[in-house]
């Protein structure tokens, strides 16, 4: 315990440094805490806007301009999906008339015509491969 008559001002002056540097220290603070007081208002201000966006977004859900949207794009997929998967069975088509053909050609040993149709049947495989990996995705 000190006994304040005791103290002198000499006691005291390294205190007032401390003193000076928490008082700026709250000084920062509220400064700080004005600003983000600021940048609340300036939010708050926006929040009627927002609502306004928010409920026009609503109505054109309510009116179904965005299911419209949606189906046009599924129907965009299942129109392409479609497509390839036809695309697919023509492929298989054909490839199912040149192993026909491949067969036949083995058996008649001529092999320039059969290395032919064997690349081709290559080629056709490769295109398959492609379609399926395009309808997984």
């Amino acid at each position: 315990m000190v006994d304040i008559e005791e103290l002198t001002k000499s006691d005291l002056e390294p205190m007032i440094v401390s003193f000076d540097t928490k008082l700026e220290h709250l000084s920062e603070k509220a400064a700080g805490l004005l600003d983000k007081t600021k940048n609340q208002e300036t939010n708050s201000e926006k929040l009627p806007e927002i609502e306004k966006q928010f409920e026009v977004i609503r109505e054109r859900f309510q009116q179904g301009v965005y299911n419209e949207m949606i189906i046009g794009e599924h129907n965009r997929n299942y129109k392409t999906i479609q497509d390839m998967f036809l695309k697919l069975k023509r492929e298989e088509a054909e490839d199912a008339t040149l192993n026909q053909t491949l067969a036949s050609l083995e058996k008649n040993m001529d092999r320039t015509v059969f290395d032919y149709v064997r690349s081709v049947i290559d080629e056709r495989n490769c295109l398959i491969d492609q379609y399926e990996k395009n309808l997984k995705n």
